[in-house]
């Protein structure tokens, strides 16, 4: 099977970064996708804990953004987490998120990078935190925006997000990395889209945040739920430039009352796109009774037959397969074992096998819930999971003095997920 690598960036603000000349971090090949450890590499990052209480609800400052506009040097991006990201032409795209600016300002951020081969490079957007914007030129500051990229084309897409006044925006933007030139395609705050009677004429998804994003075989932008007003949503829309937004369906995913079912959605999956334009859906929570329950359970959504199927997950404890449980931990042994239900991860493919590192949610302790730092594969022709590393403890912090290293347990960071089975983090947010 594909060998599996793993490239990380320990810029975190948990970690707390000591180097400031945006050097990264990279990783050395596994030995294989069949469950053997894989080894960690840190070549900068977070190595000190903070000398000093940290009282910000948001992190203790280790690292400002330096944006060289136009002199030779290259500049990179500050502490960021509820960045948007994807991987563009082998390298790491980040856009926006919480962080702090060039002169240590904290706010939401406007700005559009690109990471390969060691450099980071600055592709549009402000130096500065909550940039002014004028007649809807460029994107304001967002965090929890989501956003995907095409190599063929050169086009990055950024939906969503959560901007000023804590709304959630329904701005969706294209960037042309070949012109430099923005595009808007949609635009407003806490938006409903427009009623089932006209979800294929005219509808959109509306405000929302944490929408995950794949582009498909035949170039469409897919979108899959996301959470609008703390209301996960459970919906698939298609988006092209001829066509604009066309609804797809609604996860068929229940809970049993006595007094008959609910229909609930997911917010903060993970998705990747399988060969046959198969949509991965792993994991998210939904929310009841004013509490976040954590899902580890994987479903396909066939975008030609607009079909979905249950594969996996302890929901398929129960006789209705369409029905979720509580029990959620992980089980953590190196075969026969699973994940524990998680949002804020990364998810990357090679072929049929998925993989899945860190987030926020269970370890192998149901009622605990915090950051993980471990890393499992999925087969989806034997629907079996394998730990590949990473402890089932929570909120670990990263081990850098002794073998084997690991990262510290983390959510929501930026990352990139390659082609030849690469997987590249930026950052994230721990609970401290």
């Amino acid at each position: 099977k594909p060998a599996l690598s793993l490239a990380v960036v320990l810029q975190s603000a948990g970690d707390t970064v000591t180097s400031r000349d945006g050097r990264v971090g990279a990783g050395q090949p596994s030995s294989s996708w069949t469950g053997a450890r894989t080894g960690w590499t840190m070549l900068s990052g977070g190595t000190v804990q903070p000398t000093t209480a940290c009282t910000d609800f948001y992190g203790c400052r280790a690292n400002n953004g330096v944006l060289f506009n136009g002199t030779g040097r290259p500049g990179y991006p500050g502490e960021l987490f509820h960045a948007a990201s994807c991987s563009f032409r082998g390298g790491l795209l980040v856009f926006g998120g919480w962080g702090y600016d060039m002169t240590g300002a904290q706010g939401r951020m406007n700005a559009l990078w690109h990471y390969l081969n060691g450099q980071w490079t600055w592709l549009a957007g402000s130096s500065y935190v909550n940039p002014a914007v004028i007649n809807d030129a460029f994107p304001r500051g967002t965090e929890q925006a989501s956003m995907v990229a095409s190599d063929s084309t050169g086009m990055v897409y950024i939906y969503g997000g959560t901007a000023a006044g804590e709304v959630s925006t329904a701005d969706f933007w294209s960037y042309n990395t070949s012109s430099s030139k923005w595009a808007l395609h949609l635009s407003g705050a806490d938006v409903y889209y427009q009623g089932r009677l006209n979800e294929t004429s005219g509808g959109h998804p509306g405000g929302r945040y944490w929408v995950p994003l794949v582009i498909d075989s035949n170039g469409d932008v897919v979108f899959f739920g996301g959470v609008r007003v703390l209301h996960p949503m459970g919906d698939v829309w298609r988006w092209n430039l001829h066509t604009g937004f066309v609804f797809l369906g609604s996860m068929p995913c229940y809970l049993v009352f006595t007094n008959g079912w609910l229909q609930i959605g997911r917010g903060g999956s993970m998705i990747t796109l399988l060969p046959g334009n198969r949509l991965l859906v792993f994991g998210g929570y939904y929310r009841f009774d004013a509490l976040n329950w954590y899902m580890n359970d994987v479903w396909l959504f066939d975008i030609r037959l607009l079909t979905w199927t249950p594969v996996t997950g302890t929901e398929l404890l129960n006789t209705n397969p369409f029905e979720p449980v509580i029990r959620k931990s992980g089980y953590y042994r190196a075969v026969g074992g699973w994940p524990g239900g998680r949002t804020g991860a990364a998810i990357w493919r090679r072929g049929d096998t998925i993989a899945i590192y860190g987030g926020y949610g269970h370890g192998s302790d149901n009622g605990i819930l915090g950051d993980l730092n471990d890393v499992w594969t999925f087969d989806t022709g034997t629907r079996a999971w394998t730990l590949i590393s990473g402890s089932s403890m929570l909120n670990q912090d990263p081990i850098v003095d002794r073998k084997p290293l690991a990262p510290a347990g983390r959510s929501f960071m930026a990352y990139a997920a390659r082609q030849d089975g690469t997987l590249l983090v930026y950052d994230g947010l721990r609970h401290i």
